[in-house]
């Protein structure tokens, strides 16, 4: 009788140790997948946070360096009470109200024809030239003269058309156009008034409004961040920070110079105007959409304190903020602008 044939089989103990091994890796994998996930959505996060904080910094910073820049030095009239007149109308704690071109167009001549004021100007940027625009500003080493007449031309790779007739003021009579605004002449566009406001109430929000100087029908808003409470994966800005760079002069040409914040909803007084130099300001962002790990500077709660200028970590609270619970991620931000155009004015209206 013939024997049958013996197949070797797994026993038991052996499929449930390669069960086990089997789960065993796939746990690790997945827990390095759910790792590598965690750490994804938190560099997107931390991304999302500092485009929108560098987006903001850069609005408020290019309507602030160019304060002054188009004014008269009979301008230069400090003004806190809200008036009409002055380049820098109001400085206060959480509100700051100047005079600055509008952001478009600031460009220059790349050719220009004819006798003047009767000029025909090619103007680069032709992409961001604001149709809005009835009057400019042309700059040379005489100071800056505004257009009382002109007309927009054709649009180009090389850039825009301007043909002018006439100018508010200057005597260059016989004089080619070229001489009076050589090419790479500077070119402007007309004052606005900007305001730039912060509020905290259940919320909070930060504006920075325009609006044409003496044309109160051409306004817009450039920044307009606005939290909201009720939205879990909204932005917030529990921290705003503005101050000012006073110089302060004893007569016989000793100056110093001290940053201020006049704090409690004070204003700064129209001698304290006339010495700014320079502005800075710095916010916190928080977002909502995950948890931090820590960082900055922890108090005995551990959690940690931001603040918005190095300089003043020892001097007071006002100037840091400390997060609330771990269920936030948080940024800082600061940036500071030196008004060279303002301050030139100052120093010629002092002279």
């Amino acid at each position: 009788m013939k024997k049958c044939c013996l197949s070797k089989a797994f026993t038991m103990i052996e499929l449930m140790v390669s069960i086990f091994i089997t789960i065993t890796i796939i746990a690790s994998f997945y827990k390095l997948y759910n790792a590598s996930v965690r750490t994804e959505r938190s560099s997107s996060i931390r991304v999302a946070v500092n485009l929108l904080g560098e987006q903001i910094l850069d609005t408020l910073a290019e309507s602030i360096r160019l304060v002054g820049l188009n004014s008269a030095k009979a301008d230069y009239l400090a003004n806190t009470s809200g008036g009409t007149e002055g380049i820098i109308r109001y400085a206060g704690e959480q509100r700051f109200i100047y005079l600055s071109p509008f952001g478009s167009p600031i460009t220059k001549v790349a050719s220009v024809s004819g006798d003047y004021p009767n000029c025909t100007f090619t103007l680069f940027n032709s992409a961001a030239f604001n149709l809005g625009v009835t009057k400019l500003y042309f700059h040379n080493q005489d100071g800056f003269f505004k257009t009382s007449s002109m007309s927009v031309g054709t649009y180009s790779n090389e850039g825009v058309v301007v043909t002018t007739s006439g100018f508010d003021s200057g005597s260059y009579s016989g004089k080619t156009c070229k001489k009076v605004f050589p090419v790479g002449s500077l070119v402007t566009g007309e004052n606005f008034i900007y305001t730039l406001e912060y509020t905290k109430t259940t919320g909070n929000s930060l504006k920075l409004s325009y609006e044409k100087d003496g044309d109160s029908s051409q306004k817009g808003v450039l920044v307009d961040f606005s939290y909201n409470p009720s939205s879990k994966n909204s932005y917030s800005m529990p921290k705003f920070v503005l101050e000012y760079l006073i110089e302060t002069c004893d007569g016989i040409g000793s100056c110093v110079t001290t940053w201020q914040t006049p704090k409690g909803g004070n204003i700064l007084s129209d001698e304290d105007i006339k010495g700014i130099v320079a502005v800075r300001f710095g916010f916190v962002l928080l977002s909502r959409k995950d948890r931090v790990s820590g960082g900055g500077n922890t108090d005995t709660n551990g959690l940690p304190t931001y603040c918005i200028f190095p300089d003043k970590n020892a001097v007071e609270n006002y100037y840091c903020y400390q997060l609330p619970s771990f269920n936030y991620t948080a940024s800082v931000f600061r940036r500071v602008v030196y008004l060279s155009n303002y301050r030139f004015l100052k120093d010629q209206a002092q002279e």
